[in-house]
C-alpha cells in the first residue's frame, strides 16, 4: 500500500476541498490509473472529452442529436466555453460545487462540462427527488450554486435555497428574475468564446453522484478524473463501443448509467441520442431517426418496448446494452427475436466504482455479469472470514481496479465497505468454472429460511416469465418456524386479474423452475410496485409495506 499512501499524501497537498471530507488513511482504496489515457498529473475531463475531439478533427461531428436537432463537437465546445465563463464571472472557482437538476436534454451536458472547464465539481441531481433529499444533498455536498429546469425549480424552492449564492433556471422567464435568479438561456448568450480550461490534480475530486438509497440515505460518491476514465475505458473495451457508433440513451442522465453513457460517447468521439422524457414511443422513434447502432437501457425498459419494436427501422442496432440488472433468458430470447444479429452487453458495478465486470458481447452469456475487466481484479469471498472461496461458492463480491471506492465525508461507511484497498459490494455472487461471474442477490436483500440462504433475484428471474407478471418483487417475512418464508409481490399485466386460481397457476410455474423451498408462501397483487429512480424493484419498499401492515 505504500504507492496509495504516496499519492494520498500528493492528494491532501494538492485538493482543492476540505482534506476531512476525504476518506481516512486507513480505509484507502487501491487505484492504478488505466493505461489507456495518456495522463498528465494536472489534468480536466472536459477538456479531454470534448476539446480533444475537435483536435483530432470531429468538430463537425454530431456529438449530440435531440428531437430534430444536432450538436456538433464544435458547437459544444463552444456553448460549455461561454457558459463556463459567465459561471466563472460569477464568482465560481475551481472546487465549488454546482449542482445540476435538468432533463436528459443537450443543456445537461453543456452545464456539466462548462462547470468542469472551470474546475468546479458536479453534483448531479435526479429530477423526481423531492424536496427532503434535494435539501440533504444541498447541505451535504455543500453546494453553492444550481442550475434548475424552470419546470423542476418548485421541490429546489421549497428544500430551501438559502445557502446557495446562485440559481440559474433554465427555461426561466422574467418572473424568475425579479426573485433574484440568474437565466440560463442569457448566461449563455453574455459568455465569451475563449476559455482557459481549469485544470485539476487527476486524483482530485471532479463529481459527486448520489446514490439512489436502495440501501439507506443517499450517499456521497466521490468521482476523480482517474476513476471515471479507468471505468469508461474498461466498459468502451469490453463492450467494443467505436466512433462510428450512435447511442440512443434511455437512462436519466444523473443516474451513474446515464452519465457515463456521455462520457463512453464521447471518449470515442461517437454521437448520442438524448431523450428528454423516456416513452416507448420516443425512444423508438429517435432511434430509428439517427440509424442507432446501440440501445442503452435497463431491462425494464426492454420489456416495455418490445411490444412495439417491430414497428421501427432499426436495423442498424448491433448491440444492446444493461446495467443495473441482468438480461433474464425470457427477455434475451425476445430481444434476440427482433434483433436476430446484435449482441446483448451486461455490465455491472456501482456508483461508488462504476463498472468493472461485463459480459464479452457474443461470449458470455448476457444472464450472467460476465468476468472482471482487464484493469480490475475481482474477488469472491466467505461473508464472516473474508477468505477467498473457490469456483461454484457464493460469497460478497470484492473488487479494485483502475477505480477507487471514496465517499464523501462518510468515514465510518468508508471503513465499512473499503477494506485493505479492495470494495466490499454487498452483492452475493459466485464464479463458474470458466470464471464468469453470476449474480444471486444483494445481501441485505437473502432470505434466510430454515438454513437456506435465498437470493430473491433468482426467484423473480423466473416468476418475471409467466405471462401475467408486469413486475414482481420478493421478499423474506418473519415466521416462527423458519425463521423466515418467501413472499412474493406481483404487479400484473392488463387483461390479468388476481385471485386464488392465479397465485395457484403462479406456485405450480414456481415449483416447476424453483427447488421448494425457494417457492413462495405468500403472494399480494399490488397497483404499483415500489421502484428506485432507476427502475429496479425497490424491496425497501415492499419491506416497509409489509412492515406497517403487520405492526
Amino acid at each position: 500500500m505504500e504507492r496509495e499512501e504516496k499519492m494520498r499524501e500528493e492528494l491532501l497537498r494538492r485538493t482543492r476541498i476540505p482534506k476531512e471530507y476525504w476518506p481516512p488513511e486507513d480505509a484507502w482504496p487501491y487505484v492504478k490509473p488505466t493505461r489507456f489515457v495518456e495522463w498528465t498529473e494536472e489534468f480536466n475531463l472536459a477538456r479531454y472529452l470534448v476539446e480533444r475531439n475537435v483536435e483530432e478533427g470531429r468538430g463537425g461531428k454530431p456529438a449530440i442529436f435531440f428531437e430534430k436537432e444536432a450538436i456538433t463537437y464544435d458547437e459544444l465546445s463552444r456553448a460549455s466555453n461561454k457558459l463556463g465563463s459567465s459561471l466563472k464571472r460569477l464568482g465560481i472557482r475551481s472546487g465549488d460545487r454546482v449542482a445540476i437538476r435538468l432533463s436528459n436534454r443537450p443543456e445537461f451536458v453543456i452545464s456539466d462540462f462548462a462547470i468542469q472547464k472551470i474546475g468546479g465539481i458536479v453534483v448531479p441531481m435526479f429530477v423526481l427527488l423531492k424536496a427532503p433529499s434535494i435539501a440533504y444533498i444541498l447541505r451535504d455536498a455543500e453546494v453553492k450554486t444550481i442550475i434548475v429546469e424552470a419546470d423542476l425549480l418548485d421541490e429546489v424552492e421549497k428544500a430551501g435555497v438559502g445557502d446557495l449564492e446562485h440559481i440559474i433556471v433554465f427555461r426561466g422567464t422574467k418572473a424568475h428574475k425579479e426573485k433574484g435568479y440568474l437565466l440560463w438561456e442569457e448566461l449563455l448568450e453574455e459568455g465569451e468564446e475563449d476559455l482557459e480550461s481549469e485544470d485539476i490534480y487527476y486524483h482530485d475530486v471532479a463529481m459527486i453522484h448520489y446514490t439512489s438509497g436502495t440501501t439507506g440515505p443517499p450517499k456521497g460518491c466521490i468521482q476523480t478524473p482517474v476513476g471515471l476514465l479507468g471505468h469508461v475505458a474498461g466498459t468502451v473495451n469490453r463492450a467494443g463501443i467505436r466512433e462510428e457508433d450512435v447511442i440512443c440513451i434511455s437512462p436519466p442522465l444523473p443516474f451513474a448509467y446515464g452519465h457515463a453513457l456521455l462520457m463512453y460517447t464521447f471518449y470515442v468521439g461517437a454521437s448520442c441520442v438524448l431523450l428528454e422524457r423516456f416513452t416507448s414511443e420516443e425512444f423508438l422513434t429517435q432511434a430509428a431517426r439517427y440509424k442507432a447502432t446501440v440501445l442503452a437501457g435497463v431491462p425494464t425498459a426492454y420489456r416495455m418496448m418490445l411490444p412495439e419494436m417491430r414497428d421501427y427501422d432499426l436495423a442498424e442496432v448491433r448491440l444492446l446494452m444493461t446495467a443495473g440488472e441482468t438480461f433474464t433468458e425470457e427477455l434475451e430470447s425476445a430481444l434476440k427475436e427482433v434483433f436476430p444479429k446484435a449482441n446483448l452487453f451486461n455490465f455491472y458495478g456501482y456508483t461508488e466504482m462504476w463498472n468493472f465486470i461485463g459480459t464479452i458481447p457474443g461470449v458470455h452469456p448476457p444472464t450472467s455479469l460476465g468476468t472482471p475487466y482487464d484493469e480490475y481484479e475481482v474477488k469472491i469471498v466467505d461473508e464472516k472470514t473474508g477468505e477467498e472461496l473457490p469456483s461454484g461458492k457464493v460469497g460478497v463480491i470484492m473488487a479494485r481496479g483502475a477505480a477507487g471506492a471514496l465517499y464523501w465525508r462518510l468515514p465510518d461507511k468508508q471503513r465499512e465497505l473499503v477494506r485493505d484497498g479492495w470494495f466490499r459490494s454487498g452483492d452475493l455472487a459466485y464464479r463458474d468454472e470458466k470464471g464468469i461471474v453470476w449474480f444471486k442477490a444483494r445481501d441485505v436483500d437473502v432470505i434466510k429460511s430454515s438454513g437456506y440462504l435465498i437470493a430473491p433475484y433468482e426467484i423473480e428471474a423466473v416468476l418475471s416469465r409467466h405471462p401475467a407478471v408486469a413486475m414482481v418483487g420478493c421478499i423474506g417475512i418473519p415466521d416462527v418456524v423458519k425463521g423466515e418464508i418467501v413472499k412474493a409481490y406481483i404487479k400484473l399485466k392488463p387483461g390479468y386479474e388476481p385471485g386464488d386460481k392465479l397465485v395457484e397457476e403462479l406456485e405450480k410455474f414456481a415449483e416447476e423452475r424453483l427447488e421448494r423451498y425457494k417457492v413462495p408462501k405468500r403472494w399480494e397483487f399490488i397497483d404499483e410496485m415500489p421502484t428506485t429512480l432507476s427502475g429496479k424493484v425497490l424491496r425497501r419498499g415492499l419491506k416497509e409495506m409489509e412492515f406497517k401492515r403487520t405492526s
